[in-house]
C-alpha cells in the first residue's frame, strides 16, 4: 500500500465525516424549524380562540 493510497484513504474519510457533520446540522436545524413552525401556529390558533 502506497503512500497515494493511505492519502487518499484519509481524505474519503474526511469528505464522510464533514458531509455526516453536515447532514447532522441540516437535520437538526429542520427539526428546529418544524417545531417553530408549530409553536407559531400553536399561538396563533390560541389567539384567534381568545378573539371569537
Amino acid at each position: 500500500m502506497g503512500i497515494s493510497h493511505k492519502l487518499l484513504r484519509a481524505g474519503n474519510a474526511l469528505v464522510t465525516l464533514v458531509l455526516v457533520i453536515a447532514l447532522l446540522v441540516a437535520g437538526s436545524w429542520a427539526g428546529y424549524a418544524l417545531w417553530d413552525n408549530e409553536q407559531v401556529y400553536a399561538a396563533a390558533g390560541d389567539l384567534m380562540a381568545q378573539m371569537q
